[in-house]
Order: structure tokens, then sequence, then C-alpha cells
């Protein structure tokens, strides 16, 4: 490997008048050092190259995307491309800035944040869990009863719940087989 390398390195062009010289460790190392390198690189960067680098990294994949579309389809170029679209929607979901991000999060409890909430917008206000201020929250807390650690049974659970949701006007939220009569 190393004789390769040393091959390698007797064509390359020196540094001078803007052309790129690669060390023997430069091209000795693998993917995995030069992704670490990147982290380290990223993590010092200003809010605003974070998001030069994003805008670029959707830029490289378009432009990968196009050179794939050329030539015979295969089923090869069709995986790579499949991948490159979910990095470019990966990509672009990080676009939102912080600012837009703390709004979505003020809008979620009637643009108040959950800190601010009242004991009484829980249903189990000492351990200030389930918030229900909308019908989204009521499907939320559907869900997350799985994972609550507290003293309340689920039939405890379920009435306070079910309130709750009429009070705000969000019954249509609940679960059919809560409201459905027998």
């Amino acid at each position: 490997m190393k004789k390769n390398l040393k091959a390698l390195y007797k064509f390359l062009p020196k540094r001078s008048g803007g052309e790129i010289e690669l060390s023997l460790t430069e091209a000795a190392k693998t993917k995995k050092e030069w992704d670490k390198i990147d982290k380290k690189e990223l993590k010092k960067d200003t809010k605003k190259e974070k998001e030069e680098h994003e805008k670029d990294a959707v830029k490289d994949d378009k432009g990968k995307i196009k050179k794939l579309e050329k030539g015979k389809p295969s089923a090869k170029k069709s995986a790579e491309k499949k991948a490159l679209k979910r990095d470019e929607k990966f990509d672009k979901k990080s676009e939102k800035t912080y600012a837009q991000l703390l709004n979505e999060a003020a809008e979620r409890y009637a643009g108040k944040k959950r800190s601010e909430l009242k004991d009484s917008d829980f249903l189990d206000p000492k351990r200030r869990s389930f918030p229900v201020m909308s019908a989204q929250d009521v499907k939320d807390a559907v869900s997350s009863w799985g994972r609550y650690k507290g003293s309340m049974t689920f039939d405890e659970f379920k009435a306070k719940l079910t309130r709750r949701a009429k009070k705000i006007g969000a019954e249509s939220a609940l679960p059919k087989s809560w409201t459905e009569k027998k």
C-alpha cells in the first residue's frame, strides 16, 4: 500500500499557484477518520457557515442525481438516486432556523412554553405529565401512555383525558373505541 502511495505521490503536483499537494498521511486516511475530522470542523463552524454547508449538501445531491440520470438506467443507479433523494430531503428539513423551531414549540401549547402552563393543564399535575391544550395533545397523550411511570391507573387516565378532551372541544381526537357506546 505504501509503495503505491509513494508512486502516486511522485506524480502529484507540488503546492504552487493554487495546485493541491496531497501528503502520504492524507492519502492514507480512512473514510472514518475524515468523517471524524469533518464533525470536529462542523462543531467549530458558526451558524451561518452551517447553513452554507447544508445548502452545499443539497446542491451536491442534486448534481449527483443529474449525473446518475445520464446513460442507461440500472438497479445500482436507481438505488443511489433513491439514497441521494432521501439525503436531500433530510438536508432540506434541517434548513429550518432556530427561530422557526422556537415558534413551532411556542404554538404547541397555545403560545405558551411548557414551563408556563398551569398545573390544571396537565392530566397528572404532580408530575406535570400529559399537557393537554389541543386535539393533537390528546392524541399524543394516548400514544405516550405506555411510557408513563406515575401512580395513575389507565382507567383514571382515560377518564381524565376524556373529560379534558370534552372541555377543550377535542372529543374527535380520542380513540374511537373509547367513544363508542356499547
